[in-house]
């Protein structure tokens, strides 16, 4: 009896400690969870409970069914960063082991893993699979399968990614200047009708989204643009893959186009290319950074911005209407994140932003710039954007007052956006970032969103393919970098030194506007009282201060190669000159290769 009692007390303690135990682990998984919520999209609400978390009198419930699922851009005809290709997850059981197998066929059991890994406590995993070289024909591409790996048994695929290709991937964001689709395009006909000649072009857009950025127990939820929020519990990634051949008119126009060319000149027309659109018209610039980076950068802590809570209401409105900080980078840039490895970043942004002062939206530009790469897990991830285009706004006049003509606020914002990747490539070097000039092909029929995008992905292609891939001999933007003056004898000479080597600089119209280049319009300002260049007052309209200078030799301004200088006569106490000062300047300079020389205001110093 002693015997039998002895082996029934251990079969009870057995029994009690296997519950203890199972109770304990599915309550670290659950605080695992939670703690981790920011990589889990899909979680199930909690069941109704008493005060103190389980109802009277009942065991605690079991835990919700766990059910694996990929995260991003995962799906049929996507396009896996061909160096760094990853596949990540969640919802599997914690340390379950999840693999990957790949095949130019069907996959099925017997099909080997390229990959395993164990689930972490909160159920998520980031498959690595081996690099492979970019894919050139779709008879390379590969079927994905991932499934739960049970020792040598098969188990049913949870997720199934057909026609996939390794290749390069870019990312493409902004306002509505990138939204504007290439259907768009003045040049749209032709540009669609060649999309079959980039056959493994894929096009990717991200649903409009936004996500909450306050501390109240995340994840409070997602928001789109057509349902009462909240959409889910946190925001993933929504769309699928498409090939250009029946998706380009519906595209990014500036997206598309930049990497045409790319494809065109480096690339090569028949390499896999997956391009990812995550934009939303309207945007500010700080929607898509977090406050945290602004202030980690040092910028002004902009107390006139919205911070705290995303809108919760008017889903067609927000988040334009509050422009609230973070909003869009956590909907709709931070869960790419999880699975996007982006060869670059193209950015076409700053209209909603040019009216505050250019010095904040400078510094937050570079801040924003720098989180995306360290969100990213790359401090090196090139970066290019695209100043702000012309836009037309009425002639100063009585009934026309500020904005209007000379005065604007884009020129401020246009040296905000240069001067951002100046610094940028100065605090990181190997880190390429740049910029096009755009101020001269505006359309006053366009308004704010000129019609030519062919144009600026042309320019933008010239400043990627010289920093990124090295290649010589390409146009480069003529930019301002310093003014000096000397005495003369019928007044002062002033000087202004450019970047790059110039032959030829010479006024010309600019882009619909073709008999606006007269002697009136070739100006180059010059003030002559103190802080005009400050700054601060870079976007002031400064009507009584700035006077017009001539440039002689009949317009044409010969330089030599190694010193490009344009010379202004006749001037008198100079302490500053600027140029193209206009939303829509109607005649530029232009260099020797067509392309314009982007505004400038600079203090004037002794030579």
């Amino acid at each position: 009896e002693s015997d039998n009692r002895g082996r029934e007390m251990a079969t009870q303690c057995k029994t009690v400690l296997a519950l203890v135990l199972s109770i304990a682990t599915n309550t670290a998984a659950d605080r695992a969870t939670a703690a981790h919520s920011h990589l889990t999209p899909h979680l199930d609400p909690p069941s109704a409970a008493s005060a103190d978390g389980v109802a009277a009198g009942t065991a605690p419930p079991p835990p919700p069914p766990r059910t694996p699922h990929m995260l991003g851009v995962f799906g049929d005809r996507m396009v896996l960063q061909h160096d760094k290709p990853e596949l990540n997850g969640c919802g599997a059981a914690p340390l379950s082991k999840i693999a990957a197998l790949v095949s130019q066929g069907v996959v099925n059991a017997s099909t080997p893993e390229v990959a395993r890994v164990l689930a972490g406590p909160d159920g998520c995993f980031v498959l690595k699979l081996a690099p492979r070289a970019a894919m050139t024909n779709a008879s390379q591409a590969v079927t994905i399968g991932v499934k739960v790996s049970i020792g040598n048994a098969s188990s049913p695929f949870f997720a199934i990614a057909k026609e996939v290709m390794y290749g390069i991937v870019v990312l493409c964001s902004g306002q509505s200047n990138m939204v504007h689709p290439l259907s768009y395009d003045y040049n749209a006909t032709a540009q669609i009708a060649a999309a079959p000649l980039l056959p493994n072009l894929r096009l990717f857009q991200v649903g409009r989204q936004w996500s909450d950025t306050s501390g109240r127990s995340l994840p409070l939820g997602c928001h789109d643009v057509n349902t009462t929020p909240p959409l889910t519990p946190l925001c993933d990634v929504r769309n699928t893959w498409h090939p250009a051949v029946k998706a380009a008119a519906n595209f990014s126009a500036v997206c598309y186009l930049t990497a045409q060319e790319l494809m065109r000149a480096e690339w090569g027309v028949a390499t896999a290319v997956g391009l990812v659109e995550s934009d939303w018209g309207g945007s500010n610039e700080h929607t898509w950074q977090t406050h945290a980076s602004a202030l980690a950068h040092g910028c002004a802590n902009y107390p006139d911005l919205p911070q705290g809570n995303c809108p919760l209401s008017e889903p067609q409105l927000s988040p334009i209407k509050g422009n609230f900080w973070g909003c869009l980078f956590h909907g709709m840039i931070e869960p790419l994140t999880t699975s996007l490895h982006p060869s670059m970043v193209l950015w076409y942004q700053g209209e909603a932003d040019s009216p505050d002062p250019p010095q904040n939206y400078q510094c937050a530009l570079e801040a924003m710039i720098m989180e995306w790469r360290a969100a990213f897990n790359n401090t090196v991830l090139p970066f290019f954007l695209v100043q702000l285009a012309p836009y037309w706004e009425p002639r100063c006049g009585p009934t026309h007052p500020p904005p209007c003509g000379i005065g604007n606020t884009y020129p401020a914002t246009r040296i905000a956006q240069a001067t951002a990747t100046t610094n940028l490539v100065a605090g990181n070097p190997l880190a390429a970032t740049g910029y096009c000039v755009t101020h001269d092909i505006g359309d006053i029929a366009g308004g704010i969103h000129p019609h030519n995008k062919t144009e600026v992905g042309r320019r933008l292609s010239f400043s990627i393919r010289t920093q990124v891939f090295g290649t010589p001999d390409l146009p480069q933007i003529s930019a301002a970098t310093s003014a000096f003056f000397s005495p003369q004898g019928n007044g002062e000479e002033i000087g202004v030194r450019f970047t790059a080597a110039t032959e030829v600089l010479q006024w010309g119209a600019t882009h619909n506007c073709s008999v606006c280049c007269t002697a009136e319009t070739q100006v180059v300002e010059v003030c002559a009282v103190a802080n005009c260049s400050d700054p601060t007052a870079l976007w002031e309209p400064h009507p009584a201060v700035w006077n017009p200078a001539t440039t002689g030799s009949g317009g044409v301004l010969r330089v030599t190669i190694s010193q490009s200088t344009l010379l202004l006569k006749g001037v008198t106490a100079p302490t500053a000159a600027r140029y193209a000062w206009s939303n829509f300047p109607e005649c530029v300079l232009f260099d020797q290769n067509q392309l314009p020389v982007g505004p400038f205001n600079l203090t004037v110093k002794a030579a």
